[in-house]
């Protein structure tokens, strides 16, 4: 008897590395101390893609560029109710298991924690 096949994950090609609209999870990690998830929502705006965090005391929100692994983000970090706005931006990339993960950039000479996110479509 011949042992089944181990399925290997798909192949992720350049014109299916970016996301797609719709619903995702992000989850977020500050110097290494992981976070619960939060609700995060890519939409079409204008023809662009457009990635907003909709939950939580610290939110996101931007353009996505899609690249061949992935896609570049270029946004705002902002606080509903206080004042911590700030552009922030990232590179994602695509893993074997469709989750997309990058850390945020904030300006030069700001200060910040090191913050990774993930994003999993929902």
């Amino acid at each position: 008897m011949t042992p089944p096949a181990t399925a290997k994950p798909p192949a992720i090609h350049a014109a299916d590395a970016g996301p797609a609209p719709g619903h995702y999870a992000c989850s977020f990690s500050e110097d290494g101390t992981p976070y619960p998830p939060y609700e995060c929502l890519i939409t079409r705006r204008a023809g662009s893609l457009w990635l907003e965090k909709k939950t939580g005391s610290q939110r996101l929100k931007g353009n996505v560029e899609v690249t061949g692994t992935g896609f570049r983000f270029k946004g705002t970090f902002f606080c509903p109710l206080g004042d911590c706005t700030q552009p922030v931006s990232a590179d994602f990339t695509r893993d074997e298991t469709g989750v997309f993960r990058g850390t945020l950039r904030l300006p030069p000479g700001a200060r910040g924690p090191t913050t990774e996110m993930s994003l999993v479509r929902k």
